[in-house]
């Protein structure tokens, strides 16, 4: 199923979000829990490997293996969350363009694009996170810049440097857009956390494992969410920017043809 590259008010961008999600609900969760449970499952493992327990929360005895644990998580929690990230927008791209859908290409161009995702995100990390201590303005300026660089990595083909260039690129004069979008996301995902969390018991939540693996059911069920929601903001970007002929557009874009674009603009 092909769907309409056009441009997209926030609330089509939303709706097309959505409904894309819906179309392919059981493809994008499958694909969302395959990368996100091997990592708990993991963590647990190094979790009781280091501390001689599958709980997750530090006791006064054991603080300095907590922070141990917690150096070791940190790492693979970021891997995790760019795979999935990386992996749900190649799928999604394909599925808007009306591709057939298969998971183990969108794993396979991953993979062979691994480098630049790798440090694009880690360089977006540091700046964003020194931007967040000088009064947190600067911070969220960079992300929002940046927002688009796993788009411009897995669908055209960009290096590191180059990803955050295009996205800076794409994002100007639509950064106060991407922060309703994100602010829109974020709250979603906090409501629909928190909101499962109330309703799963202590009991069940304190239990070695399991309890992880369910604290983080809701996560893993809205994951496939922001990468949807970007993909479709990343295309509306490129068709309010680009005078490209959409037909064209569908037929070239990740297809290993290049796409004819402006010269990318300086990061500001």
């Amino acid at each position: 199923m092909a769907y309409e590259i056009r441009a997209r008010s926030m609330g089509e961008i939303l709706d097309g979000a959505f409904q894309l999600y819906r179309n392919h609900f059981s493809t994008f969760l499958a694909t969302a829990a395959t990368i996100s449970l091997p990592s708990l499952v993991l963590l647990a493992v190094v979790n009781w490997a280091i501390t001689g327990t599958l709980s997750a929360e530090p006791t006064p005895q054991g603080l300095g293996r907590y922070w141990l644990v917690l150096l070791i998580v940190m790492p693979v929690s970021f891997a995790t969350y760019l795979l999935q990230q990386s992996v749900l927008t190649v799928a999604i791209a394909d599925a808007y363009l009306g591709r057939p859908l298969s998971m183990k290409a969108a794993f396979g161009r991953t993979a062979s694009v691994l480098g630049p995702l790798i440090g694009a995100t880690s360089i977006a990390y540091l700046v964003i996170g020194f931007g967040m201590l000088l009064l947190i303005v600067p911070g969220i300026y960079f992300a929002l810049s940046w927002a688009f660089s796993i788009q411009a990595i897995t669908i055209e083909g960009c290096g590191s440097y180059a990803a955050l260039t295009r996205s800076n690129e794409l994002a100007s004069g639509r950064r106060g857009r991407l922060f309703l979008l994100i602010l829109f996301l974020s709250v979603l995902n906090i409501a629909i956390v928190w909101g499962v969390g109330a309703v799963i018991p202590d009991s069940v939540r304190s239990l070695p494992l399991l309890g992880s693996i369910l604290r983080e059911a809701p996560a893993i069920l809205v994951a496939p969410l922001h990468p949807a929601v970007m993909t479709l903001a990343y295309f509306d970007a490129r068709v309010r920017s680009e005078a490209f002929d959409l037909e064209v557009l569908a037929r070239t874009i990740g297809g290993g043809a290049a796409v004819p674009r402006p010269a990318a603009a300086p990061i500001v």
